[in-house]
């Protein structure tokens, strides 16, 4: 029967088949740009010490997001560093949020074939395949899950009722669900704290059902309200100390922010509206609040929303709902507060991955006023057409050589593009190919120092180690360098100096990089440990090897190095848990595990 329990779950598995359909592809992808830090090279998803740093340990992951990381803890234990196992668990959670929120928009009365189509198209836009096809963004499919959990639990406790099932019966009283709802609004917020906003978005709702908010509703929502700005203001500071999100692309005065915010906002709609060239870089653009055009977008956007709250009794007071909601779960990609993305561009495919929702379903109600065969027509074409272009945009993630491709030959004054292209190319032993594009990226950026040390370092690899010295030695006059890019060029210098045979000079230059970068000093202290085993100075490198790990604990070739100083020493007993450790956490070197047996035997053990 038509709206009771066999019909809804019919409707939910559609729902859930198509976003998989359309995503489909993703399943044979592999790892992209900063997958590498928060999975492939990420020394905390190996060993249970690394699960308590993820969680207790701020700056041991990229951002401080402990649930998100402790699901990629658990997928690395299950199936190691298979991409086609990470995609799965993205492009399922996805699907799931797709039938949540569709159950979601029919308990707030939202119309059944416009919540369906709604659901539809939110869960099968091209605009979704850069959350979907990214591990990394596990973040943003996780917590949207656990938003619209904590929603749905939020809107039963204030008495939204919609036809078919409820929740399950253990769940009884206001207390015991704004408790849940709590709990699961914490844990979102452990996933990605862009879901901070969903308190606020809880008070449109009421008043777009309702046409008023009172103080007790407000009352309400208060704890919420202060818990996601805690979460805010942390995340923020996390960007700002451990990802780095400061510095002259992020030095925006308040007009430009607004200016950035306005444009963001516009720019997010439009990419709705025409899913045209998708991208997953787009060009940065120059803000200047002198230039009366640009005063245009924020406006703009104002006014629109502006306009429709103010005509809400005669056009009702749902699209004055969508627009805020949209704008309002936007507001931490908008500018306002600055984000490391941003150095490369104000926005992002995936920034609007949960805001999304709020204009697509008011799509769905405009789709929805037709009738019969028109109805059915315009739903099919426009749902066709979304999840075909979403289908073909998924090969563009196929790896980090198809994505930057794209990239540059969308945009190809994209100098990150065709850094990242380098650098595959690298990957790939072209050393010459990478040479051009990160050439390219200087004429494009000559700020930006990282391309002029990829420049370099091709030239290490063809074996023109002066050549690259000569390149490397005026970067360390540049008055812009941050310590991180000193430590890393002195550390870089440091190799060219072992390839020059010159290994007084060698150690000089990575004694040097710890001492400009101690908190990013790994690479230099393992280099400079491997010169002092070279020269059985086994305690000096003892001594580095120890700090080094002190930063990062869980590097299997770190240990291993500590391992083999103690052994040297004659500390066998001692070196025999770094020895492990290293065969634990690199499982699949031969050189280690034939180590760990033989140190074993010795041993009696």
């Amino acid at each position: 029967m038509r709206g009771g329990a066999r019909w809804e779950r019919w409707v939910g598995l559609g729902l859930f088949v198509l976003a998989v359909a359309a995503f489909l592809p993703a399943l044979g992808n592999g790892f992209i740009w900063d997958d590498d830090q928060h999975v492939t090279k990420n020394a905390a998803l190996r060993s249970v010490e690394g699960l308590w740093r993820i969680w207790f340990v701020p700056g041991a992951t990229p951002q401080y997001y402990p649930l998100a990381f402790t699901v990629f803890w658990v997928e690395y234990h299950v199936w190691g560093l298979w991409a086609g196992g990470y995609h799965a668990v993205n492009l399922a959670i996805h699907g799931l949020n797709v039938v949540v929120l569709w159950r979601v928009l029919r308990r707030i009365g939202v119309e059944e074939r416009v919540a369906i189509l709604g659901a539809a198209l939110w869960g099968i836009h091209p605009v979704q395949v850069e959350t979907v096809d990214w591990v990394m963004e596990l973040k943003n499919v996780l917590s949207t899950f656990l938003y619209l959990w904590s929603g749905r639990l939020l809107l039963r406790m204030w008495g939204f009722r919609a036809p078919g099932r409820h929740f399950a019966p253990w769940i009884a009283g206001r207390g015991t669900m704004y408790a849940a709802a709590t709990g699961l609004f914490v844990l979102a917020l452990l996933s990605k704290s862009v879901t901070a906003s969903l308190p606020a978005a809880f008070l449109v709702v009421l008043w777009w059902r309702r046409g008023r908010i009172t103080w007790r509703d407000v009352g309400w929502m208060a704890p919420l309200l202060v818990i996601g700005g805690a979460s805010g203001m942390w995340t923020t500071h996390m960007e700002h100390t451990y990802v780095g999100a400061h510095g002259a692309a992020w030095a925006l005065q308040p007009a430009q922010r607004v200016l950035v915010a306005g444009r963001a906002a516009a720019f997010y709609a439009g990419k709705l509206a025409w899913p045209w060239r998708l991208t997953f870089f787009y060009p940065r653009w120059v803000v200047d609040a002198s230039v009366w055009w640009q005063w245009l977008y924020p406006a703009g956007v104002l006014a629109g929303a502006g306009a429709l709250v103010v005509l809400h009794k005669r056009i009702g007071r749902g699209p004055a709902a969508g627009v805020l909601y949209f704008l309002g779960t936007l507001v931490p990609a908008l500018g306002f507060v600055s984000v490391y993305p941003f150095r490369y561009s104000f926005v992002a495919d995936h920034f609007q991955y949960l805001a999304c929702a709020g204009l697509l379903v008011m799509g769905a109600w405009a789709i929805g006023r037709l009738r019969g065969k028109a109805l059915a027509a315009a739903a099919g074409v426009v749902v066709a057409v979304l999840g075909a272009r979403s289908f073909v945009r998924c090969y563009a993630f196929r790896d980090g050589f198809t994505l930057y491709k794209d990239v540059v030959a969308k945009d190809p004054r994209s100098w990150v593009g065709r850094s990242l292209l380098a650098g595959q190319l690298e990957k790939r032993n072209e050393p010459k190919a990478a040479q051009a594009e990160y050439a390219a990226a200087t004429q494009l950026a000559p700020d930006v120092v990282e391309n002029f040390e990829g420049i370099a370092h091709t030239n290490l690899t063809m074996g023109h180690a002066q050549e690259a010295e000569r390149q490397l030695e005026p970067l360390l006059r540049r008055k812009d360098l941050t310590p991180v890019r000193q430590g890393a060029i002195l550390n870089e210098l440091g190799g060219v100096e072992e390839a020059l045979d010159d290994e007084e000079a060698a150690e000089a230059r990575y004694r040097e990089s710890v001492a400009t970068d101690p908190r990013h000093s790994y690479p230099p202290r393992y280099n400079l440990a491997v010169i002092l085993m070279r020269r059985h100075d086994y305690a000096g490198a003892e001594e580095q090897l120890r700090a080094a790990l002190e930063l990062v604990p869980e590097n299997a070739d770190g240990n291993f190095a500590l391992a083999q100083c103690l052994w040297e020493e004659g500390k066998r007993a001692q070196a025999l848990p770094y020895l492990e450790r290293a065969a634990g956490l690199n499982p699949n070197s031969a050189k280690m595990q034939q180590a760990l047996v033989q140190a074993r035997a010795m041993l009696g053990r």
